[in-house]
């Protein structure tokens, strides 16, 4: 997991994730975007950037197999994303304030989540379940991190502490006291035997996860200890500061091997080459580093794009990175960390986009009412797709390749041939803006949400409407199918998410307990460090 922060004074904020490639998110905290992109660890090239409509996510991490994105918002919510595609697969509800962090567990099956409502909670990622509200914080949960072994989580507040619980049954069986203010970030070693948590008291402390006993403190940083990791080999501590720096710790003796300047704000979010070689920074200071761990040596310094990233997709072969903004698309090369590409062509801004299922073109849709096409190898415009009458919100590419299905503030979904952009089908029937299109698995039926609270199902081939599925009290902001094709997943301003039986209808279950509207497609990540009104606990758990 990476720590997010919201910077106090600028209206920028990064955050960076570890896994084979490092997810960043810069953002204008401003409505109506909010922004994660993906950078290849290896590479440093920019692959992707979710975006959505008017939520701020300020917690983001990978799934273990690299396949899954889940990210916490200052709505509340926990979205889990489609790494390759960018999609928008569940919306997980149940926190009644906002979601600073999110962890996967080490297997891949579980997600914890911590908030400013004061609680922990444990989630199915695969059906969207919650499994168990953990109660005994006495202020916002800023970081959560799961033991390597899966067993054991670990938490830190602004209560001033960090606890260590049962995953399995919620038991608390450490609380670590030490810190005199808040805790912002926290980490466990890779190997599982320690633990090391970054405060607003300038110091990072290294505790023995078993025993919960603090074993040294990290002195040196002038400034709030924003975020903390280890590397690879648990050899190694990397904090970074409100001081603007990034420092490198010994976590046998505690003293300082490297200190990293460079950085012209705070620094808040970190991330570790997984081969230990290579080490990211992301600052307030709108810039990503990255340094070489044996010299201590500035790499490169990642560019980022004047206006906000409204939009980034990693390619198939997860070499190169597609960001929109400021009215254009631009793609990235890793190792040089430099855009190969402009595509340009919109005369509004950048919505939706996708990759191709072979990586060879790029669908956009725009405010500007059009979809476009671009080669990905010689950012050709081969299409522009024109036939809808109001902003493009949602697009995707077939799984053949063959077609793209587009859907617009004009209430319609419309299927396009992805050779030569003719129009195929206008699928009418909605009665508000269509929010969100998916195809099924077996690409013979497209689902599509909307405003008018329904969801719709459609046959591709005909275009005839197959069925409508009723019964949420709000617009519906997002749609996604279960990997085997017989469920539907929608995602709402009612406050809740519902399961649909694609087959009758029907719906099989709801799960409620947000207070602010479910919404869909954002990303980002934790600890808006700020005085928040914390809303009070609201303990459930979910079948």
């Amino acid at each position: 997991m990476a720590n997010v922060y919201a910077q106090k004074k600028s209206s920028h904020f990064l955050i960076l994730v570890l896994f084979e490639m490092v997810l960043t998110c810069s953002s204008l905290i401003m409505y109506p975007y909010a922004l994660a992109s993906c950078h290849d660890v290896e590479s440093w090239e920019r692959l992707k950037t979710l975006s959505g409509d008017t939520d701020i996510e300020f917690s983001v991490t990978w799934s273990p197999d690299g396949s899954r994105i889940a990210s916490g918002s200052f709505g509340h919510i926990i979205r889990i994303w489609d790494a390759e595609g960018g999609g928008l697969i569940r919306t997980l509800t149940g926190h009644t304030s906002i979601v600073f962090g999110v962890a996967w567990s080490p297997e891949g099956s579980r997600i914890v989540s911590g908030s400013d409502d004061k609680t922990v909670r444990l989630w199915l990622p695969g059906t969207g379940a919650l499994i168990r509200t953990i109660v005994g914080h006495a202020d916002t949960v800023y970081g959560v991190a799961w033991s390597p072994d899966g067993t054991k989580i670990v938490s830190a507040s602004k209560d001033e502490s960090i606890k260590i619980w049962n995953a399995d049954t919620g038991t608390l069986l450490f609380t670590l006291t030490g810190h005199t203010v808040p805790v912002i970030s926290v980490a466990w070693s890779p190997d599982g035997t320690k633990i090391v948590s970054g405060s607003d008291d300038a110091t990072a402390k290294v505790w023995n996860a078993a025993t919960g006993t603090l074993i040294r403190t990290l002195t040196g940083h002038s400034g709030s200890t924003n975020a903390v990791t280890w590397s690879p080999d648990s050899t190694k501590i990397l904090s970074g500061s409100e001081d603007t720096t990034v420092k490198v710790w010994n976590a046998a003796t505690g003293e300082t091997i490297q200190t990293l300047t460079g950085h012209e704000g705070p620094v808040w979010s970190l991330a570790w080459a997984r081969n230990g070689t290579r080490i990211a920074s992301g600052s307030v200071d709108r810039t990503i580093r990255v340094w070489r761990v044996d010299s201590g040596e500035l790499h490169r310094i990642l560019p980022d794009h004047f206006g906000t990233v409204l939009g980034l997709a990693w390619s198939p072969d997860s070499t190169k990175i597609v960001s929109g903004s400021d009215f254009e698309l631009k793609m990235w090369i890793a190792e040089t960390a430099t855009p190969i590409r402009t595509l340009s062509g919109f005369s509004g801004a950048m919505y939706a986009m996708a990759w191709s299922p072979d990586g060879t073109k790029i669908v956009g849709g725009s405010s500007d009412k059009t979809l476009r096409v671009w080669l990905t190898e010689t950012e050709a415009l081969i299409l522009t797709l024109r036939g809808h009458t109001d902003e493009v919100s949602s697009v995707a590419w077939s799984s053949d390749g063959t077609r793209i299905v587009s859907g617009a503030g004009d209430q319609t979904v419309r299927i396009w041939n992805a050779q030569n952009g003719d129009l195929l089908q206008t699928l009418t029937g909605h009665t508000g803006p269509v929010s969100s299109v998916a195809w099924s698995p077996d690409t013979t039926r497209i689902a599509s949400a909307s405003y008018d609270r329904t969801v719709n199902i459609w046959l591709s081939d005909t275009g005839n409407l197959v069925r409508t599925l009723s019964g949420h009290a709000g617009a519906v902001n997002s749609v996604v199918w279960s990997p085997d094709g017989t469920l539907i997943a929608s995602a709402s301003n009612d406050r809740t998410i519902k399961i649909w039986s694609v087959a009758s209808g029907d719906v099989i279950a709801t799960f409620s307990g947000h207070t602010a509207e479910v919404r869909a497609l954002h990303k980002i990540k934790f600890n808006f460090y700020a005085p928040l009104a914390a809303a009070k606990s609201c303990s459930s758990t979910w079948d």
